[in-house]
């Protein structure tokens, strides 16, 4: 500990009890030059006299200084003020900027002066449905009309095969094109069916030509009953497929029949 810091803790502690203390030594000093005075008959003891109080005198002035000379020194000392230490403040370094990237299919990007140009979307092919006639059935008995659903039997005059080019009735977006070998005749069945069969009547297509062919089983000349006709096959449904593998649409092609009526031979 320095000296500073000594007198700084004493004289604020001991400053007026000592100055107290040397005014009263200082009193008895005066005092004791006074009596020493009277006494100057007698040599000796006047000398002791006049010692005596010259170190009272002295000894209060120095108890009364040492207070003031604390202050003083006290005063002269440097005043260290003593603070916590600040934490150093840190500045965030900013995340870079970094530009999106350009789009090459966005022509309003300034960065990409050539856009190009994206490719269209894909669109289903759209398949069209059809009609055609299989047979001509004669009833030949003029004396009453056949019932639907009997065993009343008509002649079959003709039976010319009807034909549908799925080709010519279904269509692809550019640059996509149709294949018929995806052509199927019975899209609720897992898989491409390319022929369907009846009892009196089947149905085919060329996986080359995609040409859709229905036909009667019955030769012309023979007889068929009017339960049979009736269990035709009245329609039948497609779909096909383009070249980017999209499906179209199921279409319906419709199977017709021709029943006339002649008069019986005689």
């Amino acid at each position: 500990m320095d000296n500073c810091t000594i007198l700084a803790e004493t004289g604020g502690d001991f400053s007026w009890p000592l100055l107290l203390v040397g005014v009263l030594v200082t009193v008895v000093g005066v005092a004791l030059i006074v009596s020493a005075k009277r006494r100057t008959r007698r040599p000796g003891r006047a000398a002791m006299a006049w010692a005596l109080a010259a170190a009272v005198v002295l000894g209060g002035s120095g108890a009364a200084l040492v207070p003031t000379q604390a202050y003083a020194a006290t005063d002269n000392c440097d005043t260290v003020t003593t603070t916590e230490p600040t934490a150093p403040v840190v500045t965030p370094t900013p995340e870079p900027t970094v530009d999106p990237p350009v789009d090459p299919t966005d022509p309003t990007d300034p960065e990409n002066p050539d856009p190009v140009e994206p490719e269209p979307e894909a669109v289903a092919p759209v398949a069209a449905g059809g009609a055609g006639t299989v047979a001509t059935f004669e009833w030949q008995n003029s004396q009453r009309d056949f019932v639907p659903g009997s065993d009343d039997q008509l002649a079959i005059v003709a039976a010319p095969a009807f034909t549908f080019d799925v080709l010519a009735n279904a269509s692809a977006t550019a640059p996509a094109t149709l294949d018929a070998a995806t052509i199927d005749l019975d899209p609720s069945t897992p898989g491409v069916q390319r022929n369907i069969e009846t009892e009196h009547l089947v149905a085919s297509v060329d996986p080359a030509t995609g040409i859709i062919t229905v036909s009667l089983t019955v030769p012309v000349g023979s007889f068929i009953s009017i339960a049979d006709i009736e269990q035709l096959l009245t329609s039948v449904q497609y779909t096909v497929s383009d070249s980017n593998g999209l499906t179209s649409n199921a279409a319906t092609v419709s199977i017709s029949t021709i029943i006339t009526r002649v008069a019986a031979e005689t």
